[in-house]
């Protein structure tokens, strides 16, 4: 099922959000924070960006490079 196949990219333990800052990112964004808590697993880094603003993605990018993530969520094309 669809859900399971969801529930497989959950296999890490350091989870990264990256998002645009707009409904649909907002939408994104929340279903994952709720999934990573129900699972109990580490929301460690949350960022979000204006679209087509390339600056800010890159600074992002190497802010969350830092962290020591495992796996970012990235919905964005």
């Amino acid at each position: 099922s669809l859900m399971q196949r969801v529930d497989a990219a959950f296999r890490y333990t350091r989870y990264g959000l990256v998002f645009p800052r707009d409904a649909a990112g907002e939408e994104f964004a929340q279903l994952f924070r709720s999934r990573v808590q129900d699972l109990g697993l580490q929301l460690a880094y949350e960022n979000s960006y204006q679209r087509d603003d390339f600056s800010a993605i890159f600074a992002i990018a190497q802010e969350a490079r830092e962290q020591n993530l495992e796996a970012i969520f990235f919905p964005d094309s």
